[in-house]
């Protein structure tokens, strides 16, 4: 078996092209080819790609490529910042690819779910899979060889602390060290970002976007496109594979926001009332309650500056009280970090309103596109502008509150929206109004913006770990 091993590796060994092409019978998307005509060339490379551009394809291409037909030894490591990204993702991809070997190949190597290596050298030449996190800085830490080749690949780069490509550098130390980085730029900090920036002159860089792709299809970009506008830092991000000013746009755009004023709708008489109450935490703070019922805002908001919160709790239970009993709201959710606490320990003991606190820091149940709770309240509210079957009243300074938080990425892509501390340092004012129509979305009952209930099947338990 060696001696057939080694044709494999005098016609392969400088060649990852023809390799790819004729052991894995595959073709190369164009940034593809050109990542691999000059990988063998040089010691570090970074790539920033849209999604779905093909990203973790190649990485199985250069795993198997160096293991197999590459110098020997090779020590490697490949990691990615979650468990399920490195092991149901890549590691899966990994193992589809090796179904598609020649039988002479496939057979010279071994892998479990966290480790590829040669049979005949199974401690000198291998890959192995770790996790990337803050809790495992050593993830890429000792790997050394005196001769054959040492090599780093992170998918997801972006999300990757600094302390674990801090651990990485004894091992870049060494000339025949090899690192590969790879990920969405979702993140304009760390060490993924600084490769483009600050050090790019010791890195090969790509930048890979799905328009030059033909992996992604025209349908996606063309929603990308209009949910979000091309100037938008998403479809900088998800789209051109580029580095986006995170501080460059309102996540919600003034234009939906008016285009609701006034709209000749009514709201659903099936669907329950929801009031939301931003309570004020410093002396220029209102506190805010607003009313909705479906797609519709039944009226202006409610404000109150400087009130205690006994005295703030009795204006709540008049506002209820003087209300007619259909108009009554079905529950109350009151922002509870801080003061508001206490005001919903207040209203509960009373027991004539049904409230709930609600604390957005916490986790979202949209794991995949809100980093946090508040970024979830934020979200929902800009699809019920996006519908466009909602109403609201003619509030020049709700609709400027509504379109002024700025909102950036966490390292695993998903939404933030900047805090009303953040507001304040660059000089506006907190958004009362808007975050107080953004509590209405964390009921349990969830109101799409045309009235229609869906109910969940059972309230959200959230915990810093994520939704139980």
């Amino acid at each position: 078996m060696k001696n057939e091993v080694s044709k494999f590796i005098d016609l392969y060994k400088d060649d990852p092209i023809s390799f790819i092409q004729n052991c894995l019978g595959a073709e190369l998307d164009p940034w593809q080819r050109d990542f691999f005509e000059v990988i063998g060339s040089t010691r570090k490379v970074s790539i920033a790609a849209g999604h779905g551009v093909g990203k973790s394809t190649a990485l199985c291409f250069l795993c198997l490529h160096t293991i197999l037909v590459g110098d020997f030894p090779c020590k490697g490591v490949i990691s990615a910042p979650s468990t399920a990204q490195l092991h149901s993702a890549l590691w899966a991809d990994l193992k589809m690819w090796i179904e598609h070997l020649p039988p002479v190949l496939k057979d010279s190597i071994e892998y479990t779910q966290d480790i590829i290596r040669l049979k005949e050298a199974p401690n000198e030449s291998f890959i192995r899979a770790t996790v990337a996190r803050i809790d495992q800085p050593d993830a890429l830490q000792g790997v050394h060889a005196q001769s054959g080749i040492v090599l780093l690949i992170v998918d997801e780069a972006a999300a990757v602390h600094e302390k674990i490509f801090e651990s990485a550098y004894g091992s870049l130390s060494q000339e025949n060290a090899k690192m590969c980085l790879i990920g969405n730029p979702t993140r304009n900090s760390g060490y993924f970002y600084e490769t483009f920036h600050r050090v790019s002159s010791e890195w090969t860089n790509f930048q890979v976007s799905c328009l030059d792709s033909p992996r992604v299809s025209q349908s996606y970009i063309n929603e990308m496109r209009n949910l979000y506008g091309e100037d938008s830092a998403m479809y900088k991000v998800r789209v051109l594979g580029e580095f986006a000013d995170e501080e460059e746009a309102g996540f919600i755009s003034p234009s939906i926001i008016r285009s609701a004023i006034g709209r000749d709708i009514e709201a659903s008489p099936s669907a329950p009332i929801i009031w939301g109450l931003d309570v004020a935490r410093l002396g220029r703070d209102r506190s805010a309650l607003c009313k909705r019922q479906g797609g519709v805002i039944l009226e202006k908001i409610k404000t109150w500056k400087k009130l205690d919160l006994m005295s703030l709790a009795g204006e709540i239970m008049n506002e209820f009280e003087n209300t007619q009993p259909e108009e009554q709201c079905s529950e109350l959710l009151i922002d509870s970090i801080g003061i508001g606490a206490g005001l919903t320990d207040r209203i509960s003991e009373i027991g004539i309103i049904p409230c709930r606190g609600i604390n957005v820091s916490e986790s979202s149940a949209l794991v995949n596109e809100c980093g946090n709770l508040r970024a979830e309240l934020w979200y929902k509210a800009r699809e019920f502008f996006e519908k466009k079957t909602c109403k609201i009243p003619d509030d020049p300074e709700l609709i400027k509150e509504l379109s002024a938080p700025r909102y950036k990425f966490d390292s695993r892509g998903r939404y933030l929206i900047e805090s009303k501390d953040e507001m304040r340092k660059r000089g506006e004012r907190s958004p009362d109004l808007a975050d107080a129509f953004c509590l209405t979305f964390a009921s349990n009952p969830a109101i799409i913006s045309g009235g229609e209930r869906i109910s969940w099947n059972s309230p959200l338990v959230r915990d810093i770990q994520g939704i139980q």
